[in-house]
């Protein structure tokens, strides 16, 4: 196969589109071009470029994993999605993640507990759960760290979320139904939030 162009990318001026034969065959770094010689006009063999490719991929996968991370948290699975957006491949992107893993700076363990205790004050057991799920955190880890959470601490959280709702606002039906929605959108269980709610019913606090 024959190399007809080589184009920069708009979106990162590091990554280099390579033509091969007049059609588009994959995008390098510029850092690899450079390296293995791949320049208009020379020849290659697919094996070759293939390995090329996957080097490559392999190395710059690990390297954006780690500039992730170095911003803030991230659960495996955000940056293997990352990852795959970013147009690096499956396989590179499960390699990063490890690499990343065993340099701890991947660990949904952690992230979960932080996860909670950043987010207890507002959500509930349920959410919070919901939330790091979605992330990827696995069910036995979330469990974990949910119980540092008591039922007693998210029933009182969960007044405090009511008061701050329900702050100006006339009590009666109307604002009882609003403090009950509020609660059971955060994730509160919903004995609870039926409990609350109904202390909004009347004037009395």
């Amino acid at each position: 196969m024959k190399v007809t162009d080589l184009t920069r990318q708009k979106k990162d001026s590091e990554r280099i589109n390579v033509f091969m034969d007049g059609a588009f065959y994959c995008a390098l770094s510029s850092e690899a071009v450079v390296l293995h010689g791949v320049t208009v006009g020379s020849v290659w063999a697919e094996e070759a470029l293939a390995k090329i490719r996957e080097e490559d991929d392999r190395r710059n996968a690990f390297r954006y994993g780690l500039t992730l991370v170095s911003r803030r948290r991230y659960t495996e699975k955000e940056i293997f999605d990352a990852t795959i957006k970013r147009g690096y491949s499956e396989r590179a992107a499960a390699e990063a993640v490890e690499r990343l893993k065993e340099y701890r700076y991947l660990d949904d363990g952690d992230y979960a507990t932080a996860f909670v205790s950043a987010h207890k004050g507002g959500k509930g057991r349920l959410r919070i759960s919901m939330d790091l799920r979605r992330k990827g955190v696995d069910g036995s880890e979330v469990e974990e760290a949910l119980e540092g959470f008591s039922s007693e601490e998210e029933e009182e959280r969960a007044e405090v979320v009511a008061e701050r709702y329900a702050r100006g606002k006339a009590h009666g039906q109307k604002l009882a139904q609003g403090v009950y929605r509020h609660l059971a959108y955060r994730g509160y269980p919903s004995d609870i939030a039926s409990d609350i709610a109904r202390r909004y019913m009347n004037d009395e606090e």
